[in-house]
């Protein structure tokens, strides 16, 4: 929240989007996922996925609710 999309995850951090999307172990891709977002270096492809994925899992709202 306030910086580019993606930033973080260039620079290896797991955000709270992300961390609540990849606690909603329901979500069939979640094992996909979590494998992606623990990768060392992540290509801009992989990182829209991982962007993509929090957001379709309320990470985002979620992140929004909890500041």
């Amino acid at each position: 929240v306030g910086k580019p999309t993606g930033n973080d995850l260039r620079e290896g951090k797991i955000t709270l989007p992300l961390i609540y999307a990849l606690g909603r172990k329901e979500l069939p891709e979640c094992e996909e996922m979590n494998k992606l977002a623990h990768k060392q270096e992540l290509n801009d492809e992989e990182i829209n996925q991982l962007v993509e994925f929090a957001k379709n899992a309320g990470g985002i709202d979620y992140a929004f609710r909890t500041m």
